[in-house]
């Protein structure tokens, strides 16, 4: 394997004015990125051991290196971000803190004892306050996400903050570190095991949202860090990496393929389900990154130190998937690329069905895979798929025709997923737009009520008459006859009768052609309604109505006060209640309603009945 290594003049400077974060020993050469600190080869052992679950080592001179993750370390290690580590040591409260350790303790057990403490066990981080919980925690992280501290988001990261938190548009905050270009937050995010496959309510991606927002240098990052792990592999054995831009997002190396055994694994790889098969992809990752800093530390430091020759436990796996991560160290060099192209191979397979692998986080924490069984011991050197251990889910190899008819079973699935999303999608803009055209009819009512409640508002300064209580008795006239308040219609729901001033108070009827002249008045003002009604125009009617109310009271006032004739009694009756009752209509906040339209013109009707009834009595008389 190649010595990967970075010219030391391409290296940035400000490197070298820091120390070692747990012991303070000049010039470290090592990171831990998503600890973000510096430390120095001796102390680097130590965080070897525990793991990239709890510190991802690499070398600051000889591991390669994406340019904007070098730029996050360096916007960490400048903000002192090892004071959130350490953040109890420097509390006045906490006396009982043992102290750090110095360039000259020894390794065992001194620093070993602190640099666990520090970061499996976290013993020196701040402590989450009580009146602090996790939503607030959630919502500080979306806000900073738009920004460029780093060293805010990771603080709330350690206190519990959760990395695949939504706001109310569903938008993570790795949709919002794309849509405000900040891709250094992009970068520790997705460290923490931020998902950037999940889709905001406009179902977008979060590279699909710095696409729509013209960021492209930082969609190309997104869109290589969605392969980060196949990408890894890829490295390992061609020393190449996919061109993503022009869509080829894994290359297959060619290898020497070897015997049955392996072959028959690379068939067992196909009917793992995705789950074990991401398992199984991860797992190889963490091998890689492993052998690759065995290289480099072996090449530097000549054999001198501690070797990690199998990856460390991680507690959140099960005995079962910890053996089996172990038992990938013991696979030789030619062994561990086979698989790792048989892993390739497949995973392309997987990506052309829409199944490719997920990206590599450190928050995973997903059981065993089923992959393989393993034994307890480690000192013979077997191979990973040899037949005596290999998992129940290896039994059976599926025949050709069935793995076509699983094929298209998991096609028509697919496909029958992606209609009822499309059909969702649909009825949620229909139902969009449906509340939006009823927010408007809304906003049209709500302005025409205000334009009634105006026009109410002036006819009633003009006409204060309260129609609400009483019935309709009789009709009086003023001394002139021209003013409505002088000659009103008098109403009492106690008696059917009125004084009228201007009424005649004899027996006798009126005569024929002064009965026409006051009808015709009456006519008239019923024609200028139904008029105004063809017109659809409200505004005419408080006038149309004072009219029809003045030819009423001139109508009733050519008849007797108490006339004994039951036609002549019920006529005028008929007729004084319909124009009340046409008074009472123009208080409606509705004036264009078409109830209320229709309401009119049965009144218009009713005193024209009237009117007409009046007339034919008189002529027979």
């Amino acid at each position: 394997m190649p010595l990967m290594s970075r010219p030391q003049n391409t290296l940035p400077p400000v490197f070298k004015l820091f120390k070692c974060a747990d012991c303070n020993a000049s010039d470290p050469t090592w990171a831990s990125i998503n600890r973000g600190v510096l430390v120095c080869w001796e102390c680097c052992q130590i965080h070897r051991a525990l793991g990239r679950h709890i510190s991802d080592i690499m070398s600051l001179n000889h591991s390669n290196w994406a340019p904007t993750r070098l730029q996050m370390l360096q916007n960490l290690v400048q903000n002192d971000v090892n004071n959130i580590w350490e953040h109890e040591l420097h509390s006045s409260s906490k006396s009982n803190n043992p102290p750090k350790p110095s360039t000259s303790d020894r390794l065992r057990p001194n620093k070993e004892n602190f640099i666990i403490a520090k970061y499996r066990d976290g013993r020196y981080c701040q402590r989450l306050d009580d009146n602090v919980n996790s939503e607030s925690l959630n919502s500080q992280l979306l806000i900073a996400a738009s920004q460029s501290s780093l060293e805010t988001s990771l603080r709330l990261l350690v206190m519990g903050a959760y990395v695949n938190c939504c706001d109310n548009e569903n938008n993570t905050p790795l949709h919002i570190a794309a849509k405000h270009n900040q891709i250094l937050q992009y970068e520790l995010l997705t460290i923490y095991g931020g998902n950037p496959n999940t889709i905001n309510n406009e179902n977008l991606t979060p590279y699909s949202v710095a696409r729509k927002h013209q960021h492209h240098i930082t969609a190309n990052r997104i869109l290589a860090l969605q392969y980060e792990l196949t990408d890894r592999l890829i490295y390992f054995i061609t020393q190449k990496q996919p061109d993503h831009l022009n869509g080829q997002h894994i290359i297959v190396p060619i290898v020497e393929r070897g015997g049955p055994a392996v072959t028959e694994a690379k068939n067992k790889l196909r009917i793992l389900d995705n789950q074990s098969f991401e398992d199984l992809a991860t797992d190889l990752y963490d091998e890689v990154d492993r052998r690759e800093a065995e290289h480099i530390w072996m090449s530097v430091r000549n054999m001198d130190g501690l070797d990690v020759r199998f990856l460390p436990t991680n507690p959140v796996f099960s005995p079962r998937r910890n053996q089996g991560r172990q038992k990938l160290g013991r696979l030789n060099e030619k062994d561990f690329i086979v698989l790792i192209s048989h892993v390739l191979e497949e995973g392309k397979h997987r990506e052309q069905l829409s199944r490719p692998i997920t990206h590599y986080s450190h928050g995973s924490n997903e059981d065993e895979p089923s992959y393989c069984d393993i034994p307890s011991e480690y000192s013979d050197p077997e191979p990973l798929y040899d037949e005596g251990h290999s998992s129940p889910v290896y039994d059976q190899v599926p025949e050709r025709d069935e793995y076509i008819d699983n094929k298209q079973m998991i096609t028509a699935k697919y496909e029958a997923q992606q209609n009822m999303i499309k059909f969702l999608l649909d009825e949620k803009e229909k139902l969009k737009h449906r509340m939006e055209q009823l927010e408007s009819r809304n906003r049209q009512l709500e302005y025409e009520n205000t334009q009634l409640r105006s026009q109410l508002q002036s006819f009633q300064n003009r006409h204060t008459k309260n129609f609400n209580d009483y019935d309709v008795a009789h009709v009086s006239s003023g001394s002139s006859g021209s003013d409505l308040n002088s000659g009103r219609i008098s109403v009492s729901s106690r008696k059917h009768n009125s004084v009228m001033s201007g009424r005649s108070r004899d027996m006798s009827l009126p005569s024929l052609e002064v009965l026409t002249a006051k009808t015709k008045l009456l006519t008239t003002a019923v024609t200028c309604l139904r008029d105004a009604i063809r017109k659809k125009n409200p505004a005419e009617f408080p006038d149309i109505y004072h009219k029809i109310l003045l030819a009423a009271q001139a109508v009733t006032s050519v008849f007797p006060e108490n006339p004994s004739w039951q036609t002549v009694k019920l006529g005028l009756d008929l007729l004084n209640r319909s124009a009340v009752e046409m008074s009472r209509l123009q208080i409606s906040q509705f004036a264009a309603h078409e109830d209320f339209i229709n309401a009119h013109v049965d009144l218009a009707k009713d005193i024209a009945r009237a009117a007409k009834s009046l007339m034919s009595y008189c002529e027979s008389k």
